[in-house]
């Protein structure tokens, strides 16, 4: 055998437990990148003017939105959209769009409360990456100490 069975018993949980938190920090960096349209974000309804792709790449969709913010002033706005959120909007139809409240020309579609909706699920998911780096380690260490079984 090349490794010994006390290294093959390291290696398991340590492997776990690189995995879990390399995936928990996947996902808390996701969680991050929509944090602003989550805390500073202003919902309205915004009237799809344009849809349309450029560049080149695999996710290279675009809608150009009109909507009014909380001041009453009008902006038309470029937004990139995910592929299957493009395929469903309808030039001259309204969605729901937020965008910043201090920066109105930085707008992401769909409501707030759906971003805040995605964050709950993401923060639950990486509460299962770190609880699964915990055993992991807690496996890791009683091998240490107690050796192999």
């Amino acid at each position: 055998m090349l490794i010994s069975p006390k290294a093959q018993a390291l290696l398991i949980p340590f492997g776990v437990m690189m995995a879990g938190a390399l995936f928990s920090t996947a996902v808390v960096y996701f969680w991050r990148c929509g944090r602003e349209y989550r805390v500073n974000g202003v919902t309205t309804q915004a009237l799809v003017t344009r849809k349309f792709r450029k560049g080149g790449g695999l996710e290279n969709y675009y809608a150009l939105f009109s909507f009014a913010d909380m001041n009453h002033r009008p902006h038309e706005v470029e937004v990139k959209v995910a592929s299957r959120a493009w395929h469903s909007l309808r030039e001259g139809e309204s969605t729901a769009v937020t965008y910043l409240a201090g920066d109105p020309e930085r707008v992401a579609q769909g409501p707030r409360w759906a971003k805040k909706l995605v964050a709950g699920f993401l923060l639950f998911i990486a509460t299962i990456g770190v609880l699964l780096t915990a055993t992991a380690f807690v496996i890791l260490v009683r091998t240490l100490v107690y050796g192999a079984e």
